[in-house]
């Protein structure tokens, strides 16, 4: 769903509902400010419309059909605040990442001994 969207849809249901921005900010808990940004000023559907749009039980997430690398775009619009120090940092994170792979599974014993879970082991890729 575009950003659009969603505001239409958001600006319909809060009409409906007679709900105002105060009312969604003490709601959801979202600060007001952060609210009448993402309602007036928009550039990209945030995890603030998705708050807002699960608030006003608007259905928006077509997650599950996407692929891998639109899963991947997605988690990223959702994460990043639109900031350029967030940007640098959610690439620092990504290119640290990239220098780590999967290896396998192996059992890992809970600290009560009784229940076991799985979790993927991770190491540092051999350098070119």
């Amino acid at each position: 769903m575009t950003v659009n969207v969603a505001l239409q849809k958001i600006h319909q249901a809060m009409a409906a509902k007679g709900v105002r921005q105060i009312d969604l900010s003490r709601e959801t808990g979202i600060p007001q400010a952060t609210l009448s940004r993402s309602l007036n000023m928009p550039s990209r559907l945030t995890k603030t419309h998705r708050a807002i749009c699960k608030f006003l039980c608007i259905e928006i997430d077509d997650a599950p059909n996407l692929d891998a690398r639109s899963q991947l775009v997605h988690a990223l619009t959702d994460t990043w605040d639109g900031s350029e120090a967030h940007a640098k940092a959610l690439l620092s994170l990504l290119q640290a990442a990239s220098k780590l792979t999967v290896t396998g599974a192996r059992e890992l014993r809970t600290h009560s001994d009784v229940a076991w879970r799985q979790a993927s082991t991770f190491q540092p890729r051999n350098s070119p």
